[in-house]
């Protein structure tokens, strides 16, 4: 994987992530609650999303990447293993989502249904101010989207599975009407730019 591109890339979701929330964000959003609330798949995205759940995924996440870097520091795994790259993308861009998160704090859809609120109301770590970034779309590249791209060369299906399982979980926030579009836009763009930086630094 060659890092300059997820650096360019980190830069195009950025641009994606202004024109979503200038732009898209609230169509997209009235859209799937007026016609989606009620799907099939809606309830389903409602039940994958709890399955994956920030809190749990990040005991889950952190504890592996604990465990990683023990053996790293014991020179068990060299810094190039997929493992070892795989945490590392995790635990910054986790860290960085949550600041953002707190500082931002972005008001959920839920919040523009009921009170026609949209925006920002800055520093605040209450659910419904904490939209942007989205936790669970980091969780999907990170944990799906890249070990997905690993997989890739050694087995194809195996790499894809994982790949469409990032992109729908992913995009499933914005179905259940979590989170809108330029959230998952922002959290794609910091995994990006963040992976475009590890990859740089492993290089070297």
């Amino acid at each position: 994987m060659k890092s300059h591109y997820f650096s360019y890339s980190a830069l195009a979701l950025l641009f994606v992530t202004l024109l979503g929330y200038f732009f898209f964000d609230k169509s997209i959003a009235t859209y799937f609650m007026s016609y989606y609330a009620d799907a099939e798949i809606t309830q389903f995205s409602h039940k994958i999303g709890s399955w994956t759940s920030s809190k749990k995924v990040c005991f889950l996440g952190l504890f592996v990447c604990s465990i990683t870097l023990i053996k790293l520091l014991a020179q068990r795994i060299k810094a190039s293993h997929p493992i070892v790259i795989i945490s590392a993308i995790y635990s910054l861009s986790i860290s960085i989502v949550f600041v953002i998160k707190g500082v931002l704090a972005r008001y959920r859809p839920e919040m523009f249904f009921s009170d026609n609120l949209y925006g920002f109301h800055f520093f605040s770590a209450k659910h419904a101010f904490t939209s942007m970034p989205s936790g669970h779309a980091i969780t999907a590249f990170t944990l799906l989207f890249i070990p997905g791209l690993f997989l890739w060369n050694k087995n194809k299906l195996l790499g894809f599975v994982f790949i469409v399982s990032a992109a729908f979980l992913a995009f499933s926030r914005v179905l259940t009407t979590d989170h809108y579009f330029s959230d998952v836009m922002l959290s794609f763009a910091i995994s990006s730019g963040v992976t475009g930086y590890i990859l740089s630094k492993i290089k070297t």
